[in-house]
Protein backbone atom coordinates (compact mmCIF):
# COMPACT_ATOMS: atom_id res chain seq x y z
CA UNK A 1 0.00 0.00 0.00
CA UNK A 2 1.34 3.51 -0.81
CA UNK A 3 -0.14 6.53 1.11
CA UNK A 4 0.16 10.22 0.52
CA UNK A 5 0.03 11.94 3.39
CA UNK A 6 -0.82 15.75 3.48
CA UNK A 7 0.12 17.72 6.50
CA UNK A 8 1.05 21.46 7.34
CA UNK A 9 4.58 22.25 7.82
CA UNK A 10 4.12 23.18 11.57
CA UNK A 11 4.68 20.58 13.99
CA UNK A 12 1.75 19.01 15.24
CA UNK A 13 0.48 15.39 16.49
CA UNK A 14 -0.35 13.98 12.97
CA UNK A 15 3.71 13.94 12.84
CA UNK A 16 3.66 10.86 15.02
CA UNK A 17 1.08 9.42 12.99
CA UNK A 18 2.61 9.59 10.04
CA UNK A 19 5.95 7.99 12.05
CA UNK A 20 3.84 4.96 12.94
CA UNK A 21 2.19 4.67 9.34
CA UNK A 22 6.01 4.60 7.97
CA UNK A 23 7.07 2.13 10.39
CA UNK A 24 4.23 -0.01 9.57
CA UNK A 25 4.26 0.42 5.75
CA UNK A 26 7.99 0.84 5.02
CA UNK A 27 9.09 4.71 4.58
CA UNK A 28 9.01 4.95 0.76
CA UNK A 29 5.56 3.96 1.12
CA UNK A 30 4.25 6.76 3.01
CA UNK A 31 4.74 9.77 1.22
CA UNK A 32 4.25 13.37 2.64
CA UNK A 33 3.56 16.44 0.35
CA UNK A 34 4.38 19.09 0.97
CA UNK A 35 7.99 18.31 1.70
CA UNK A 36 8.20 18.51 6.17
CA UNK A 37 11.75 18.45 7.52
CA UNK A 38 10.93 17.08 10.33
CA UNK A 39 10.52 13.86 8.33
CA UNK A 40 13.74 13.85 6.84
CA UNK A 41 15.85 14.40 10.08
CA UNK A 42 19.53 13.12 10.27
CA UNK A 43 22.52 13.55 12.48
CA UNK A 44 25.47 15.35 12.39
CA UNK A 45 28.37 15.73 14.70
CA UNK A 46 25.99 14.34 17.32
CA UNK A 47 23.28 16.33 16.75
CA UNK A 48 19.87 16.35 14.77
CA UNK A 49 19.50 18.51 12.08
CA UNK A 50 17.23 18.52 9.00
CA UNK A 51 17.29 20.62 5.18
CA UNK A 52 14.78 22.32 3.35
CA UNK A 53 14.93 21.48 -0.43
CA UNK A 54 17.03 23.95 -0.85
CA UNK A 55 19.83 22.62 1.34
CA UNK A 56 19.21 25.18 4.08
CA UNK A 57 19.60 24.32 7.19
CA UNK A 58 15.97 24.33 9.19
CA UNK A 59 15.82 21.94 11.89
CA UNK A 60 18.77 21.91 14.23
CA UNK A 61 18.88 20.03 17.69
CA UNK A 62 20.81 21.55 21.19
CA UNK A 63 21.52 18.33 22.62
CA UNK A 64 22.23 19.97 26.33
CA UNK A 65 18.31 20.53 26.85
CA UNK A 66 17.36 17.74 24.08
CA UNK A 67 14.94 20.60 22.13
CA UNK A 68 14.85 21.63 18.60
CA UNK A 69 14.65 24.75 16.28
CA UNK A 70 12.61 24.62 13.94
CA UNK A 71 12.05 27.34 11.53
CA UNK A 72 8.34 27.14 10.97
CA UNK A 73 7.95 26.74 14.92
CA UNK A 74 7.88 29.78 17.06
CA UNK A 75 8.75 27.31 20.07
CA UNK A 76 11.40 24.62 20.94
CA UNK A 77 10.75 21.21 20.00
CA UNK A 78 11.04 17.82 21.71
CA UNK A 79 13.74 16.01 20.28
CA UNK A 80 11.39 13.25 19.40
CA UNK A 81 9.55 15.93 17.24
CA UNK A 82 12.55 14.92 14.37
CA UNK A 83 11.67 12.03 12.76
CA UNK A 84 14.79 10.31 10.96
CA UNK A 85 14.39 9.61 7.60
CA UNK A 86 15.04 9.71 3.77
CA UNK A 87 17.39 12.53 2.50
CA UNK A 88 15.76 11.88 -1.13
CA UNK A 89 11.99 13.22 -1.65
CA UNK A 90 10.88 12.09 -4.87
CA UNK A 91 7.94 14.69 -4.93
CA UNK A 92 8.49 17.20 -8.11
CA UNK A 93 5.15 18.97 -8.50
CA UNK A 94 1.67 18.37 -7.53
CA UNK A 95 1.38 14.53 -7.08
CA UNK A 96 -0.84 12.33 -9.17
CA UNK A 97 -3.32 11.32 -6.24
CA UNK A 98 -3.93 7.87 -8.76
CA UNK A 99 -0.64 6.82 -8.14
CA UNK A 100 -1.60 6.15 -4.32
CA UNK A 101 -4.11 3.70 -2.65
CA UNK A 102 -4.94 6.06 0.13
CA UNK A 103 -4.78 9.52 0.95
CA UNK A 104 -4.72 11.40 4.53
CA UNK A 105 -5.36 15.02 5.03
CA UNK A 106 -4.20 15.97 8.27
CA UNK A 107 -4.03 19.18 10.27
CA UNK A 108 -6.10 22.20 8.09
CA UNK A 109 -3.51 24.90 7.96
CA UNK A 110 -0.92 26.56 5.65
CA UNK A 111 -1.34 24.90 2.17
CA UNK A 112 -3.31 22.24 3.23
CA UNK A 113 -6.74 23.77 2.70
CA UNK A 114 -5.77 24.62 -0.88
CA UNK A 115 -4.35 21.20 -1.68
CA UNK A 116 -7.44 19.59 0.14
CA UNK A 117 -9.50 21.60 -2.40
CA UNK A 118 -7.65 20.67 -5.57
CA UNK A 119 -7.74 16.78 -4.58
CA UNK A 120 -11.37 17.02 -4.09
CA UNK A 121 -11.84 18.77 -7.69
CA UNK A 122 -9.67 16.81 -9.27
CA UNK A 123 -10.86 14.49 -12.44
CA UNK A 124 -8.53 11.80 -11.78
CA UNK A 125 -9.20 8.08 -10.28
CA UNK A 126 -8.91 9.66 -6.60
CA UNK A 127 -8.05 6.87 -4.45
CA UNK A 128 -10.25 6.99 -0.68
CA UNK A 129 -9.29 9.81 1.79
CA UNK A 130 -9.48 9.73 5.25
CA UNK A 131 -9.25 12.99 7.37
CA UNK A 132 -7.58 13.77 10.34
CA UNK A 133 -8.86 16.67 12.10
CA UNK A 134 -5.98 17.81 14.58
CA UNK A 135 -7.33 20.88 15.56
CA UNK A 136 -7.36 20.84 19.39
CA UNK A 137 -11.14 22.03 19.62
CA UNK A 138 -14.55 19.91 19.55
CA UNK A 139 -16.37 21.03 16.25
CA UNK A 140 -16.67 19.17 13.28
CA UNK A 141 -16.06 20.58 9.36
CA UNK A 142 -17.09 21.00 6.27
CA UNK A 143 -15.41 18.53 5.55
CA UNK A 144 -17.60 15.47 6.95
CA UNK A 145 -19.72 15.94 4.03
CA UNK A 146 -17.49 15.24 1.68
CA UNK A 147 -18.72 11.96 0.20
CA UNK A 148 -14.40 11.13 -0.94
CA UNK A 149 -13.97 11.31 2.49
CA UNK A 150 -14.02 7.93 3.60
CA UNK A 151 -13.45 8.35 7.52
CA UNK A 152 -13.09 11.43 9.60
CA UNK A 153 -11.16 11.31 12.86
CA UNK A 154 -11.28 13.62 15.30
CA UNK A 155 -8.77 13.98 18.17
CA UNK A 156 -11.63 15.08 20.59
CA UNK A 157 -14.85 13.34 20.42
CA UNK A 158 -16.83 14.12 23.58
CA UNK A 159 -18.79 11.70 25.69
CA UNK A 160 -20.43 14.43 27.80
CA UNK A 161 -20.25 18.12 28.30
CA UNK A 162 -16.95 19.74 30.09
CA UNK A 163 -17.07 22.02 33.31
CA UNK A 164 -15.92 25.22 32.37
CA UNK A 165 -18.54 25.39 29.19
CA UNK A 166 -18.22 29.32 28.62
CA UNK A 167 -14.15 28.44 28.38
CA UNK A 168 -14.36 25.08 26.22
CA UNK A 169 -17.60 25.80 23.81
CA UNK A 170 -18.66 29.52 23.62
CA UNK A 171 -15.32 30.86 23.36
CA UNK A 172 -14.39 28.94 20.39
CA UNK A 173 -17.45 29.80 18.69
CA UNK A 174 -16.87 33.20 19.09
CA UNK A 175 -12.80 33.13 17.99
CA UNK A 176 -14.04 30.63 15.00
CA UNK A 177 -16.64 33.57 13.88
CA UNK A 178 -13.57 35.69 13.66
CA UNK A 179 -11.25 33.42 12.24
CA UNK A 180 -13.81 32.72 9.46
CA UNK A 181 -14.29 36.45 8.35
CA UNK A 182 -10.47 36.68 8.11
CA UNK A 183 -10.32 34.34 5.83
CA UNK A 184 -13.43 34.53 3.84
CA UNK A 185 -11.76 35.78 1.00
CA UNK A 186 -9.50 32.60 0.19
CA UNK A 187 -10.68 30.22 -2.32
CA UNK A 188 -10.82 27.13 0.04
CA UNK A 189 -12.04 28.64 3.10
CA UNK A 190 -14.98 26.95 3.47
CA UNK A 191 -12.30 23.88 4.54
CA UNK A 192 -11.41 25.97 7.19
CA UNK A 193 -13.29 26.55 10.03
CA UNK A 194 -16.92 26.36 9.79
CA UNK A 195 -18.13 24.33 12.49
CA UNK A 196 -21.84 22.94 12.23
CA UNK A 197 -22.29 21.05 15.28
CA UNK A 198 -20.28 19.73 18.30
CA UNK A 199 -18.56 16.21 18.03
CA UNK A 200 -20.37 14.00 20.06
CA UNK A 201 -20.09 9.95 20.84
CA UNK A 202 -22.23 8.17 18.28
CA UNK A 203 -24.08 11.40 16.85
CA UNK A 204 -22.01 11.08 13.11
CA UNK A 205 -21.18 7.89 11.86
CA UNK A 206 -18.32 8.89 10.08
CA UNK A 207 -16.52 10.02 12.78
CA UNK A 208 -14.10 8.07 14.46
CA UNK A 209 -11.84 9.12 17.61
CA UNK A 210 -8.30 8.95 16.60
CA UNK A 211 -6.00 10.36 20.28
CA UNK A 212 -2.98 11.62 20.34
CA UNK A 213 0.38 9.96 21.04
CA UNK A 214 4.26 10.07 21.77
CA UNK A 215 6.55 7.39 20.30
CA UNK A 216 8.60 4.52 22.31
CA UNK A 217 12.36 5.99 21.68
CA UNK A 218 13.19 3.07 23.97
CA UNK A 219 13.36 5.26 27.21
CA UNK A 220 13.57 2.68 30.73
CA UNK A 221 11.93 4.63 33.43
CA UNK A 222 13.83 3.36 36.72
CA UNK A 223 10.74 2.57 39.77
CA UNK A 224 13.20 2.77 42.77
CA UNK A 225 14.80 6.13 41.66
CA UNK A 226 12.14 8.58 42.64
CA UNK A 227 12.81 12.38 44.04
CA UNK A 228 9.21 13.35 44.12
CA UNK A 229 6.26 12.01 45.57
CA UNK A 230 3.96 13.97 43.14
CA UNK A 231 4.73 16.20 40.11
CA UNK A 232 2.66 18.82 38.19
CA UNK A 233 4.01 20.46 35.14
CA UNK A 234 1.66 22.33 32.57
CA UNK A 235 1.15 26.06 31.03
CA UNK A 236 -1.49 28.29 32.06
CA UNK A 237 -4.09 27.13 28.65
CA UNK A 238 -7.34 26.79 31.16
CA UNK A 239 -8.53 27.38 34.14
CA UNK A 240 -9.04 24.09 35.22
CA UNK A 241 -5.29 24.40 35.14
CA UNK A 242 -4.91 27.06 37.48
CA UNK A 243 -7.03 26.01 39.98
CA UNK A 244 -5.39 22.59 40.13
CA UNK A 245 -1.97 24.45 40.55
CA UNK A 246 -3.18 25.92 43.44
CA UNK A 247 -4.70 23.13 45.00
CA UNK A 248 -1.55 20.83 44.44
CA UNK A 249 1.01 23.82 46.26
CA UNK A 250 -1.96 23.61 49.37
CA UNK A 251 -2.16 19.62 49.32
CA UNK A 252 1.66 18.94 48.95
CA UNK A 253 2.70 21.63 51.84
CA UNK A 254 -0.68 20.10 54.20
CA UNK A 255 0.81 16.53 53.59
CA UNK A 256 4.76 17.75 53.56
CA UNK A 257 4.88 16.33 50.09
CA UNK A 258 8.06 16.35 48.47
CA UNK A 259 6.76 17.58 45.41
CA UNK A 260 7.75 19.33 41.75
CA UNK A 261 4.81 21.89 40.88
CA UNK A 262 5.20 24.28 37.58
CA UNK A 263 2.81 26.24 35.95
CA UNK A 264 4.56 28.16 32.23
CA UNK A 265 2.87 30.81 30.53
CA UNK A 266 0.42 30.20 27.56
CA UNK A 267 3.03 29.55 24.96
CA UNK A 268 6.08 28.98 26.89
CA UNK A 269 8.56 25.81 27.17
CA UNK A 270 10.38 27.26 30.67
CA UNK A 271 11.92 23.77 30.82
CA UNK A 272 14.24 21.99 28.82
CA UNK A 273 12.80 19.10 27.21
CA UNK A 274 15.40 16.64 28.83
CA UNK A 275 14.69 17.95 32.41
CA UNK A 276 10.59 17.87 31.67
CA UNK A 277 11.25 14.24 30.86
CA UNK A 278 13.28 13.18 33.87
CA UNK A 279 10.87 15.36 36.50
CA UNK A 280 8.18 12.92 35.51
CA UNK A 281 10.24 9.89 35.36
CA UNK A 282 11.37 10.55 38.89
CA UNK A 283 7.73 10.84 40.50
CA UNK A 284 5.80 8.64 41.86
CA UNK A 285 2.83 10.50 40.71
CA UNK A 286 2.43 13.18 38.17
CA UNK A 287 -0.59 15.17 37.63
CA UNK A 288 -2.55 15.67 33.82
CA UNK A 289 -4.96 18.61 33.10
CA UNK A 290 -6.57 19.35 30.18
CA UNK A 291 -5.73 22.56 28.68
CA UNK A 292 -7.06 24.47 25.54
CA UNK A 293 -8.25 21.39 24.33
CA UNK A 294 -9.27 17.96 26.29
CA UNK A 295 -6.46 15.52 24.81
CA UNK A 296 -3.02 16.33 25.95
CA UNK A 297 0.43 15.05 25.47
CA UNK A 298 1.29 14.70 29.14
CA UNK A 299 -1.79 12.29 29.38
CA UNK A 300 0.27 9.64 27.47
CA UNK A 301 3.94 10.68 28.57
CA UNK A 302 3.41 10.48 32.07
CA UNK A 303 2.95 6.61 31.98
CA UNK A 304 5.17 5.77 29.41
CA UNK A 305 8.10 7.66 31.59
CA UNK A 306 7.13 5.45 34.00
CA UNK A 307 5.12 7.60 36.68
CA UNK A 308 1.46 7.01 37.88
CA UNK A 309 -0.80 8.84 35.76
CA UNK A 310 -3.02 10.90 38.13
CA UNK A 311 -5.55 12.91 35.24
CA UNK A 312 -8.52 14.75 35.64
CA UNK A 313 -11.39 12.09 34.30
CA UNK A 314 -11.64 12.37 30.16
CA UNK A 315 -14.51 14.27 28.76
CA UNK A 316 -13.66 12.55 25.46
CA UNK A 317 -14.05 8.79 24.08
CA UNK A 318 -10.45 7.26 24.48
CA UNK A 319 -11.14 3.69 23.18
CA UNK A 320 -8.51 0.96 25.44
CA UNK A 321 -8.46 3.79 27.82
CA UNK A 322 -6.71 3.44 31.22
CA UNK A 323 -8.56 2.47 33.93
CA UNK A 324 -9.60 4.11 37.56
CA UNK A 325 -7.62 2.27 40.19
CA UNK A 326 -5.58 -0.32 38.06
CA UNK A 327 -3.81 1.54 35.95
CA UNK A 328 -4.58 5.67 36.69
CA UNK A 329 -6.08 7.35 39.41
CA UNK A 330 -8.86 9.99 37.81
CA UNK A 331 -10.91 12.56 39.80
CA UNK A 332 -13.36 15.14 39.35
CA UNK A 333 -13.01 17.59 41.12
CA UNK A 334 -10.25 19.00 43.81
CA UNK A 335 -11.30 16.95 46.80
CA UNK A 336 -11.20 13.54 45.30
CA UNK A 337 -7.71 14.80 43.96
CA UNK A 338 -6.31 15.20 47.11
CA UNK A 339 -8.16 11.71 48.63
CA UNK A 340 -6.63 9.77 45.48
CA UNK A 341 -3.10 11.13 45.49
CA UNK A 342 -2.80 10.20 49.10
CA UNK A 343 -4.06 7.17 48.73
CA UNK A 344 -1.66 5.67 46.17
CA UNK A 345 1.28 7.44 48.26
CA UNK A 346 0.31 6.05 51.38
CA UNK A 347 -0.71 2.52 50.11
CA UNK A 348 2.23 2.52 47.65
CA UNK A 349 -0.46 1.93 44.86
CA UNK A 350 1.20 4.02 42.68
CA UNK A 351 4.80 1.55 41.35
CA UNK A 352 1.81 -1.44 40.24
CA UNK A 353 -0.08 1.44 38.42
CA UNK A 354 2.63 2.82 36.98
CA UNK A 355 4.66 -0.07 35.79
CA UNK A 356 0.65 -1.46 34.43
CA UNK A 357 0.28 2.09 32.61
CA UNK A 358 3.22 2.17 31.13
CA UNK A 359 2.37 -1.66 29.97
CA UNK A 360 -0.74 -0.37 28.65
CA UNK A 361 -0.06 2.45 27.22
CA UNK A 362 2.50 0.01 24.79
CA UNK A 363 0.23 -2.15 24.22
CA UNK A 364 -3.01 -0.08 22.76
CA UNK A 365 -1.32 3.52 22.14
CA UNK A 366 1.69 3.94 20.69
CA UNK A 367 2.26 5.93 17.02
CA UNK A 368 1.94 1.99 15.35
CA UNK A 369 -1.41 1.40 17.07
CA UNK A 370 -2.78 4.41 15.89
CA UNK A 371 -1.22 3.33 12.34
CA UNK A 372 -3.49 0.30 12.50
CA UNK A 373 -6.72 2.21 13.56
CA UNK A 374 -6.16 4.30 10.61
CA UNK A 375 -5.39 1.03 8.29
CA UNK A 376 -8.21 -0.72 10.03
CA UNK A 377 -11.65 1.32 8.40
CA UNK A 378 -10.01 0.69 4.50
CA UNK A 379 -12.56 -1.66 3.02
CA UNK A 380 -10.80 -5.36 3.17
Amino acid sequence: MKVLFINSLEPNQADFYFLGLRKILGEHNVIEYPFKPLYHCFVRRGALVATDLNGNLVVKEDPKSGTLRYAYSGFPLPRISGILGPRQYEIKDFPDVSQYDLIIIAFLRGATPLILGRILRSSRKTPPIIFIDGEDDCYVRKVYKETKVLKYFKREVLTRMPADIYFYLIRPIRSLVSQKVKISKTSDSKYLCEPFSVALDGLFTKIEPLNITIPDYGFRPTYSDKVYDLSYISNITSPLRVKVYYALRKIAKKHKLSAFIYLGTRFGFGIPWLKYRDIIAKSKLSVAVPGAGFDTLRYWEIPYHGACLVSWRPWIKIPNNFIDGENAAFFRNINELEEKVLYCLKSDRWESMAREGREHFLKYHTPEKRAVSILSYLSP
